[in-house]
């Protein structure tokens, strides 16, 4: 039963063995996060801590009591981190509470905020992420940004097997292809760069051809397991004319973002930088990359 101004829950039962009823009385707030609005309601307690806002807030309990209560930085009174070793560390962490005036605007490693065209009210450190296609946290993702100029609104899909760049034109097969067509004439430099987060366990990739058999892998339960927060990068000179697919995927849905700094994957094709569906950082379970160049 809850009470009228939404306060207070009341739960009742009986005891089949000691044959009482019982009657326990809860204030809501001791239940459940009434006022904290997030994203992901699951990672609020899943034991891994958000250490930014909305997850990183006294209404969402500090992330569900994943994190630990907030501390005061050196040189700044009112603010109020996670980690204060992240402030004036020399690297922009643009993420609230960390980037804001009163932690000063992490310790001087961020630009101060600058309005946004379009958004009056909106004061971020780089407008280029407004309506860049990409979902951001706050202060972006707020109605005084547009919900990130509407990045935040809508769920894009994509088909997997989209080009991300540019056009992929595929050749039509023939019985007998000519020279020009050959796979085997020349071969295509392919890299990949992979920068962990703090969970490297969770991360796989394959690249498989177009039949469908695996060319190279990465990751847990393979001959390349990873290490937290680093940086790896592997090269493969793969045949032209035939088209490959990089998969990468993560068994917690939130990509390689967790940690500071947050990871990434990127492909290169020849030198140029071929995209999935994501930015490459936060990608959720999976992630896919066409590579065809001929």
């Amino acid at each position: 039963i809850l009470s009228g101004d939404g306060s207070i829950i009341c739960i009742s039962g009986f005891d089949l063995d000691k044959h009482s009823g019982f009657v326990k009385v809860y204030t809501v707030t001791e239940l459940f996060y009434s006022h904290c609005i997030v994203d992901r309601a699951s990672w609020v307690g899943n034991g891994r801590c958000k250490d930014y806002e909305p997850y990183y807030s006294a209404a969402c309990g500090y992330d569900g009591s994943d994190c630990e209560p907030p501390k005061i930085p050196e040189n700044y009174t009112e603010c109020l981190v996670y980690d204060p070793k992240l402030i004036n560390d020399g690297i922009c962490y643009d993420k609230l509470p960390y980037n804001t005036e009163k932690c000063g605007f992490d310790g001087g490693d961020c630009s101060n905020f600058t309005d946004v065209k379009g958004y009056p009210d909106c004061l971020v450190s780089n407008s280029t992420k407004i309506r860049d296609g990409k979902c951001d946290d706050l202060p972006y993702n707020s109605r005084e940004c547009g919900f990130d100029g509407g990045d935040c609104l809508t769920i894009k899909f994509t088909p997997t097997t989209a080009p991300s760049e540019r056009p992929i034109t595929e050749p039509a097969l023939s019985q007998s292809p000519s020279a020009s067509m050959n796979p085997s004439a020349r071969g295509v430099l392919v890299r990949l760069e992979l920068r962990t987060d703090k969970y490297p366990e969770e991360t796989s990739w394959t690249l498989v051809d177009i039949a469908g058999q695996v060319v190279h892998s990465g990751g847990p339960g393979t001959d390349n397991p990873y290490l937290r927060q680093t940086l790896y990068r592997d090269e493969w000179r793969l045949k032209a004319c035939l088209p490959y697919t990089f998969t990468i995927t993560d068994l917690y849905d939130d990509g390689v973002e967790d940690g500071y700094p947050q990871g990434y994957f990127r492909i290169f094709v020849n030198g140029e930088r071929r995209m999935g569906t994501s930015d490459g950082t936060n990608f959720g379970s999976k992630d896919s990359v066409i590579i065809y160049y001929c």
